[in-house]
């Protein structure tokens, strides 16, 4: 009976487990933010005081966002956490594709992995994350002579007339917009508007003036916090 008992407890220990893949770019891998080994990254990052994982009770997390990638990669960030089958998946991205190519295609690559996941009991829920607001950081930064980076970092926003950026402005608002949508045709799925966000000069990364800095990261964990909270 004793050996009965402790396999059920073992069973029961092992049902409960939760686990949790973060998917996207080098927002989430914690690029520059501080500190090297993705410690500040606001999803799995061991150097916030509240990084998301702790948030969602994740015995188990995954950070394999890559650094620069556009959507065009998320299926194959999605490939492991179908293999993973995670309890909870997060997917940020889209701001490569806005600086450098199109943002055509954010839409259907973030879809095609929720798509992927959503069939699958063992994933309780898919927290999508906006685009950010590019305006704020452009002029939090424009003038300064030692925040060069973005013009890299973002060059198709950065290096742009006005005229070009109100145009970007617009295409972003009508992907958040789209991707907003996710949450009512997926019941899995929760949004994120990280565009609502109000930037601070401390919430940027003081080495490329583009990036979260630690305390960007942690407003950003505790934005997607707020929408788990909110289910």
């Amino acid at each position: 009976m004793r050996l009965l008992a402790l396999a059920c407890l073992v069973l029961s220990s092992v049902a409960s487990a939760k686990s949790y893949v973060a998917i996207g770019d080098s927002i989430t891998s914690g690029v520059n933010s501080g500190s090297p080994m993705y410690k500040h990254s606001w999803a799995t990052g061991w150097g916030l005081e509240r990084p998301f994982f702790k948030t969602l009770g994740a015995d188990e997390h995954y950070n394999i966002a890559v650094p620069a990638a556009t959507t065009d990669l998320l299926r194959f960030q999605g490939a492991f956490a179908a293999h993973v089958l995670p309890t909870y998946v997060s997917i940020l991205a889209g701001t490569n594709d806005v600086c450098w190519t199109k943002p055509d295609d954010i839409l259907q690559n973030v879809e095609r992995v929720v798509r992927s996941l959503a069939p699958y009991t063992a994933v309780e829920k898919i927290f999508v994350g906006s685009l950010p607001d590019l305006r704020q950081l452009h002029e939090l930064n424009d003038g300064s002579a030692t925040c060069q980076l973005p013009k890299i970092a973002c060059h198709r926003y950065w290096m742009t007339s006005d005229e070009g950026r109100r145009k970007i402005d617009q295409d972003i608002l009508a992907v958040n917009r789209n991707l907003a949508k996710l949450q009512v045709e997926y019941s899995k799925v929760v949004f994120v508007n990280l565009a609502a966000l109000t930037y601070k000069q401390e919430d940027i990364s003081q080495t490329d003036c583009f990036h979260p800095s630690a305390k960007g990261q942690q407003r950003i964990a505790d934005m997607f916090a707020g929408a788990f909270h909110q289910e």
